[in-house]
């Protein structure tokens, strides 16, 4: 469980860093024990909302902010400000500059409108169509010196985030709904909490 008393706010901003003047210094051994109970789970789910979401476990009845029915992952790491990309096999399947619509890329209805994003879509296809079946399970999961997170998964996909900033922005957030645990890192702090606990203002 999170040592801090510090919660977390449920809609992180990402712009500026809300972690400037109130979060707990990094700790990069505690955010690696954080992050090992994604070890064993498939990776079974992406999508875009404000960052890019990465979801880990079986996929269970849940309701949106709109009162509407899906499935949710017990597990997300979504990266906020933090770059990423998908590498399987020495090749980069799939990165954070190939989705510059966030309205769409994986669930929208609305087809991808640059012809770059098109192209990055039927290349990335095969690899979404794995993941929608659990195909490949975390083998290993580290936190580097700067917040940045290196997934190893089977069939030699690594997922990888890296921050590309000297300005202090959120990097990502990481939820728990088995243990309702939140966490929230920026380059040189963290929150960690309850989901859906907000900081005081105070």
């Amino acid at each position: 469980m999170p040592r801090p008393s510090q919660t977390i706010p449920a809609t992180a901003p990402r712009y500026p860093c809300a972690l400037s003047d109130q979060g707990t210094p990094l700790d990069i051994p505690f955010l690696q024990s954080l992050l090992q109970v994604i070890v064993g789970e498939p990776l079974t789910a992406m999508w875009r909302a404000w960052g890019q979401a990465f979801e880990f476990g079986e996929r269970r009845p849940a309701t949106d902010r709109k009162g509407r029915p899906i499935t949710r992952g017990d597990l997300c790491l979504k990266f906020i400000s933090a770059d990423w990309r998908v590498v399987q096999q020495d090749r980069i399947v799939l990165g954070s500059t190939d989705l510059t619509d966030a309205a769409r890329f994986y669930g929208s209805e609305k087809p991808p409108t640059p012809p770059y994003d098109e192209e990055a879509l039927r290349s990335a296809q095969p690899f979404l169509d794995e993941v929608e079946k659990g195909q490949f399970v975390v083998q290993s999961i580290e936190v580097g010196k700067f917040a940045d997170v290196t997934i190893l998964l089977t069939h030699k996909v690594v997922v990888q985030s890296f921050g590309s900033s000297g300005v202090d922005h959120d990097l990502w957030h990481f939820s728990n709904r088995r243990a309702e645990v939140s966490c929230l890192v920026g380059p040189s702090g963290y929150y960690a909490g309850k989901i859906g606990e907000r900081p005081s203002n105070s």
